[in-house]
């Protein structure tokens, strides 16, 4: 999806999103035209206090030089394919406890400004963090 789309989809709700989700990764067992959908955009996107707990990602969720300027939610967010937040800045706190990495999680260059929680959070991939700066507590 193109950042418009995904943005217009995230405004529904968790309900929809997740409900979007699993139709696609139920899709991508049949057919290859899955992934012309299942990426998310959110590139260079300004977020103020979302929540994106228990949010399921089918595909690449791309979030670099996204800006976070409420806390940033991902508790027990599913991220299926690649979590890509290189060069993100979290300038509350970050939040990604019980969250669960299937693919490669990309933090390269990420800044914490506040607290920064992984707690109890799943990496079955590769996690980079290189260049990722934390200007406070880090919990892993």
């Amino acid at each position: 999806m193109n950042k418009e789309e995904t943005l217009a989809l995230y405004e529904q709700g968790k309900e929809a999103w997740n409900a979007w989700a699993r139709e696609i990764l139920a899709w991508r067992d049949y057919s290859q035209e899955w992934k012309n959908e299942a990426e998310v955009d959110f590139r260079f996107h300004t977020f103020h206090a979302e929540d994106f707990s228990g949010f399921i990602f089918p595909d690449r969720a791309m979030f670099l030089r996204a800006t976070f300027i409420g806390v940033a939610q991902f508790q027990k967010a599913r991220f299926s394919r690649s979590a890509m937040f290189w060069g993100a800045t979290f300038k509350d706190d970050a939040l990604f406890e019980k969250a669960t990495f299937e693919g490669v999680a990309l933090f390269r260059e990420a800044t914490f400004k506040r607290s920064t929680v992984f707690n109890e959070a799943t990496f079955k991939g590769d996690a980079q963090f290189q260049g990722a700066a934390f200007r406070d507590i880090a919990a892993f």
